[in-house]
């Protein structure tokens, strides 16, 4: 806002209004989905970013600083199509519960119209729960290795001196036999770390592993007919995109204006085109558009007019 102040010889209150005002105006997910009637595949990463909002209730609230700084947060949830790096939805919500998350889904089958198969996530349980309540108990979930390797790392900090290398080498195993390309590989690696663990941590990580192990696999369930990342890695390299831009910010003033920046964050994302994709796959998407890779024309489009 200052640099544009300065650009313009504006002051940066000016420069404010005038770009939350813009904002307010910008065409949303369910507007583009209606209108330009995107491609997509059926795969879906999704996550929820915490943002700082505004919130007069904050100053005053008793309790810890942990607790009051969460009076100041909100939750941008986004999803982003694995085959096209598109965003088909994208929202902000008070939080990441099973209502919030309810509501997204919601939006996301019936405004949308995306026909999810198979859905990537962090394994928050609501989430899960809230997508088969929309979806239907066809939908496969694949749990991301990342976040359960490190969900497995808390056990370390309670594991005795002489068991931890051992322990963090078990860790280490299970990521790398999760990580193999043939499913009998796989599990065959599986099910030798998991015979016959010795301390007790070891023995909550092979329960934790157990437990997990169908929705840490299922991308092996659908490789005949989707393209299913192990890891949610689209829509986390995208927060730290709009991370960078969220840095000067510091604050919104409050949920609306929240929504409205990041509606046109989003907007902006999906019609610029990509440069620096690498990988045998990746980089064939340089030099498109989310939006042209779910085959949308949009050499037509201004999209400074939406």
């Amino acid at each position: 806002m200052r640099t544009i102040g300065r650009r313009k010889h504006l002051s940066k209150n000016t420069v404010s209004k005038v770009v939350t005002g813009t904002a307010k105006e910008v065409k949303g997910s369910i507007w583009v989905a209606s209108n330009l009637k995107p491609n997509w595949g059926h795969v879906l990463s999704v996550d929820g970013k915490l943002i700082r909002v505004f919130n007069p209730l904050a100053k005053d609230y008793v309790g810890t600083s942990a607790e009051k700084k969460y009076q100041l947060k909100k939750s941008w949830i986004v999803g982003v199509d694995v085959l096209t790096k598109d965003l088909p939805h994208y929202q902000v919500f008070d939080g990441e519960g099973k209502i919030d998350l309810y509501d997204f889904f919601k939006t996301l089958k019936d405004d949308i119209g995306y026909d999810l198969k198979v859905l990537v996530c962090d394994g928050v349980p609501e989430t899960e729960t809230a997508v088969r309540m929309v979806y239907g108990t066809d939908v496969g979930i694949q749990l991301c290795v990342r976040h359960f390797i490190e969900m497995l790392k808390v056990y370390l900090r309670q594991e005795r001196k002489e068991d931890r290398a051992e322990t963090e080498n078990l860790i280490i195993t299970i990521w790398s036999s999760l990580g193999l390309k043939r499913e009998n590989d796989c599990f065959d690696a599986l099910k030798i770390l998991t015979k016959d663990p010795k301390s007790r941590c070891q023995k909550l990580i092979v329960h934790s592993l157990e437990r997990h192990i169908f929705e840490l696999t299922t991308h092996f369930r659908f490789q005949d007919q989707y393209f299913v990342p192990r890891y949610n890695n689209d829509v986390e390299n995208l927060f730290k995109q709009v991370s960078l831009r969220l840095k000067s910010w510091n604050m919104f003033r409050n949920k609306q204006s929240a929504n409205n920046y990041l509606k046109a964050w989003a907007l902006h994302r999906r019609f610029t085109k990509f440069t620096d994709c690498r990988g045998h796959i990746n980089r064939l998407k340089n030099g498109k558009a989310p939006l042209e890779l779910a085959g949308v024309d949009i050499e037509r489009i201004d999209y400074l007019s939406l």
